[in-house]
């Protein structure tokens, strides 16, 4: 994260500086607990669940309540970025490994497991079967195309049957990065796909929580990043869902070394240096952009717990469409 020197300021007069208040320290210098405003803190990389968003969540989760929708649990619609075993499903498992950031995520991670209690024997099932492989909406090298032609996504939303996961009251909606890799991608007709897919999720009653795809280093000069980011921001503001944004922490975090860092070596995939568990600085910084995901997803996950549960405690409300 970039820092700047606080040299300059000796130079300004004094009461300019009385006027400003001192400088605050840089990043570099926070070691210890969560500040709330140098590092740790994803506010920025979390769009606010405005009044018409919250709405629109109360009208997908009413539905979710009529179809008898577990609340808490969490889907993964995407590729291989939402596959790996190092997104979300360890730090589930068994939290932060490294968690500096002075924030208690046992609230919501009690959340998120509780909601897979009446379908696991024992953790280790629940290690299973968290949400990972093609039948629960998420493969490597994937595309949006092959998403929907799997069965994607009443598949996964009906795998829950008592005895495995699925059966989500919300979902985390990565797809894109194999997309833009395609010969002849066109982002207009990519968009309305997207489009249809979000809005088939809400029809199911699970909430779509919307992600931007992270950088790739094969394609920092076609645009082609920025523009499926584009229309999935685009989409996230016409259909009223909450969003979190992937790729500006990425490049906010390490705007000039994102590849080899928050991204591997091969320049598409989060690192895991700590296997997405790793909720230190090092770890969000540097060597665990897993565990930068997953944080961000936890963080969100918080927002959207009061809202769900608000939702299922009142019932079914009256059959209503999400294709709006």
């Amino acid at each position: 994260m970039t820092t700047r020197s606080h040299g300059s300021y000796l130079f300004f007069p004094v009461v300019l500086c009385l006027l400003l208040g001192p400088p605050s320290a840089p990043a570099a210098e926070n070691h210890g607990a969560w500040d709330g405003e140098s590092w740790a803190d994803y506010t920025p990389f979390i769009a606010p669940i405005t009044a018409a968003v919250e709405t629109r969540i109360n009208e997908i989760a009413t539905r979710g309540a009529a179809l008898g929708r577990s609340p808490g649990r969490v889907g993964q619609y995407g590729d291989s970025i939402s596959e790996s075993w190092a997104f979300l499903r360890n730090v589930i498992l068994s939290g932060p490994d490294a968690n500096a950031t002075g924030h208690d995520y046992t609230p919501v991670l009690d959340w998120l497991r509780s909601a897979y209690a009446d379908a696991t024997a024992d953790e280790g099932r629940l290690g299973d079967h968290l949400g990972k492989g093609p039948d629960y909406g998420n493969k490597g090298g994937w595309t949006l195309k092959d998403l929907v032609d799997h069965g994607h996504p009443g598949k996964a939303a009906d795998t829950g049957d008592g005895s495995d996961p699925g059966n989500f009251s919300w979902a985390i909606v990565m797809i894109g990065s194999n997309d833009i890799h395609r010969r002849g991608w066109n982002k207009m007709a990519w968009r309305m796909q997207l489009r249809a897919l979000l809005l088939d999720i809400a029809d199911l009653g699970i909430v779509p929580v919307m992600s931007t795809i992270p950088p790739r280093i094969d394609h920092l000069e076609d645009g082609r990043v920025d523009d499926a980011n584009f229309h999935i921001r685009g989409l996230a503001r016409q259909l009223r869902l909450p969003i979190v944004d992937y790729h500006d922490l990425i490049t906010t975090t390490r705007p000039g070394d994102w590849h080899g860092t928050l991204l591997s070596d091969d320049g598409v995939h989060p690192s895991a240096g700590g296997a997405g568990r790793d909720f230190s600085r090092q770890g969000l910084e540097f060597t665990d952009g897993y565990a930068a995901r997953s944080k961000l997803v936890l963080d969100v996950a918080e927002r959207l717990r009061p809202l769900l549960e608000r939702a299922y405690a009142d019932g079914p409300g009256p059959e209503i469409s999400s294709r709006k």
